[in-house]
């Protein structure tokens, strides 16, 4: 059961930190900022959102 309850604590911090990382205000390219960009798209995967690697597409291609 241990197993279980900490994947789920996992994709919370995951989620909270993505949610965090699109109020940010993006500079790009700024120090930093391909780390965040893996981040919502490590996340995006980790849950399935696809609000996190449509941000990331947005951002790139000028939609965000």
């Amino acid at each position: 059961m241990g197993g279980i309850s900490r994947i789920g604590e996992l994709e919370h911090l995951a989620r909270h930190g993505a949610d965090l990382l699109l109020t940010y205000p993006w500079k790009l390219w700024f120090w930093g900022d391909s780390i965040g960009l893996e981040g919502l798209l490590d996340t995006a995967a980790r849950t399935g959102d696809a609000r996190y690697s449509g941000f990331v597409h947005g951002l790139l291609t000028g939609g965000a």
